[in-house]
């Protein structure tokens, strides 16, 4: 009996052995890079465009801060005087600026002497 049972497990386990052969997995798909160079034609262009992006950058800061400072000494120029500056060449004849900052190319202040408001605007 035990003869009969291996001999018939025996084709058996041939049989589902015999199957069809196994697939190799699907080659996984190589992961893109990160781009680096979204601004740049090519990797030769990128060190000049960083250094225009980073000139950029220091003339925009650059601009906030003498805007910033502006609005600082007509602050002080309000709580020392008790009014806003009829100009803004008044902050620098009081002593309250050393001098006037130069407005970006193209730009100029635009004060408001009622309430002493200061914005930077296109030149007309």
């Amino acid at each position: 009996m035990k003869s009969s049972s291996i001999l018939i497990a025996l084709p058996l386990l041939v049989l589902i052995g015999c199957g069809p052969a196994p697939q190799p997995p699907a080659p996984a798909s190589k992961p893109k890079a990160p781009t680096l160079y979204t601004n740049s034609e090519s990797v030769v262009d990128a060190p000049a465009n960083y250094v225009g992006a980073v000139l950029s950058q220091k003339v925009q800061v650059e601009n906030r801060m003498d805007l910033t400072m502006l609005r600082k000494a007509i602050e002080a120029f309000q709580q020392g005087e008790e009014r806003y500056p009829a100009t803004l060449n008044e902050l620098v004849e009081k002593n309250y600026l050393k001098s006037m900052p130069q407005p970006p190319k193209g730009m100029q202040f635009q004060y408001n002497p009622a309430d002493g408001s200061i914005q930077i605007v296109p030149a007309s």
